[in-house]
């Protein structure tokens, strides 16, 4: 991403060694957007024995840009000034060793997402070793048809994040959007493979609960389908509901999911800091791992120092 603001950044290790990282955004990317990110990057690279210097960029009167090399040199030689090598204008420096400073709710987003990919670095971790496993033990892949609701953008990034998760643990995963790409949109092939899937995750939220009833004419063929794949499930014999896996997304039983799986919520998703422990679980489901094996990656997610 071209054209936006540069910061670059001194890193002086234990050898005295230096390295300059120059952040890049784009012109529509706002100043809360950068300020957010620039502090989160800076959070990244709090470590001991590692001194960060951070220039801003520096341009005169007529934009002309200040050398980043100048910047550098100037705050070794703690010269608050430069001129500018176009025009001449004499500029003031900006300190290189002040913190951005954040607003409470900044810094608690900057927190949050450093937690978030705190998690996300072990989660990934976990799906390793998981493999790892599974792969030694020879163990078949499980096939997982996704069911959830069109038509809000946030509901279907969140279906997509979740296959992707478990595209990473060698899951193999029937999502529309995907399958529909593949088979060039052919409805009655994409339902064939999702009734032959292993398991069905249904996406519970009222949106689905509400396209789910209504049949909506614009995609009232593929939601009676997905309907009538649980409802044969769930009226088999209970292995066959067990392969019905219900996850609660937003809401509640009654208000997201239809009344055959009222009482049968698999796995909460509801609060984001439980999405990792949470997909985790639904994993270790998919391939039966054992309780032992589950156990030590269970500790390993919550970054205790385990072997599987």
């Amino acid at each position: 991403m071209g054209g936006g603001l540069a910061c670059g950044f001194r890193l002086e290790g234990e050898r005295e060694s230096e390295l300059d990282l120059v952040l890049y955004f784009g012109r529509n990317v706002g100043t809360p957007i950068r300020t957010l990110f620039q502090s989160l990057f800076e959070s990244f690279l709090d470590r001991p024995n590692l001194k960060v210097l951070r220039f801003d960029p520096v341009v005169c009167s007529k934009r002309h840009p200040l050398n980043r090399a100048v910047l550098r040199e100037r705050a070794a030689a703690s010269q608050p000034f430069a001129f500018c090598p176009d025009c001449g204008e004499k500029l003031a420096l900006p300190k290189a060793d002040q913190p951005i400073q954040l607003t409470r709710q900044q810094q608690a987003d900057v927190d949050e997402q450093r937690r978030g990919a705190d998690q996300r670095s072990r989660f990934e971790q976990v799906l390793f070793r998981l493999k790892t496993y599974v792969v030694d033990r020879d163990l078949p892949r499980p096939e997982c048809f996704i069911s959830y609701a069109w038509g809000q953008e946030e509901y279907e990034r969140w279906a997509e994040r979740l296959a992707n998760d478990l595209l990473k643990a060698d899951v193999n995963v029937i999502l529309d959007r995907w399958e529909n790409a593949r088979i060039g949109m052919s409805v009655p092939r994409f339902v064939e493979r999702a009734q032959k899937a292993d398991y069905v995750i249904v996406i519970g939220t009222p949106l689905y609960r509400r396209k789910y009833d209504n049949k909506e004419p614009m995609r009232g063929f593929v939601v009676a389908a997905e309907g009538d794949i649980i409802g044969k499930r769930m009226i088999g014999t209970e292995a066959r509901k067990q392969t019905v896996l219900p996850l609660l997304l937003e809401g509640d039983e009654e208000s997201a999911f239809p009344p055959l799986l009222h009482g049968r919520t698999y796995g909460d998703f509801r609060s984001p800091d439980a999405y990792f422990i949470s997909a985790l679980e639904l994993i270790l489901s998919l391939y039966e791992i054992p309780r032992a094996v589950a156990d030590d990656l269970r500790g390993l997610l919550r970054g205790e120092s385990r072997t599987v």
